[in-house]
């Protein structure tokens, strides 16, 4: 259990053990970090290297091998709607959810 003490500011533990400062903790300074629609499409569309349990199969020799996969957009419709992913996968049953502030223009979007 933790004790907050008014007049100090200070947290302390049943044991009357200080542990930290009330003004200096991290979640009262923290702010999420800011990218734009742009690093976005730029983060999606990366080359990205396939794990050794997703090899592709050549079609010359028929071996199993390492290969890179990459998203390439050629053209845009005239409405393109954008949804953003808000949670990350921690494991299989826990999720995490993205605290990121994505900032885009609202007009010429072009």
């Amino acid at each position: 259990a933790v004790v907050s003490t008014q007049s100090t500011g200070t947290n302390s533990n049943l044991l009357g053990q200080t542990d930290f400062e009330i003004d200096d903790h991290k979640s009262l300074t923290y702010s999420p970090p800011r990218v734009s629609l742009g690093d976005c499409f730029e983060m999606f569309t990366q080359e990205e290297k396939l794990p050794s349990t997703e090899l592709w199969k050549c079609p010359r020799c028929n071996k199993l091998q390492r290969a890179t996969k990459q998203i390439s957009l050629f053209s845009c419709p005239n409405y393109l709607i954008v949804h953003l992913k808000r949670f990350q996968a921690k494991n299989i049953i826990m999720f995490d959810k993205v605290d990121k502030h994505i900032s885009f223009p609202i007009r010429e979007l072009d």
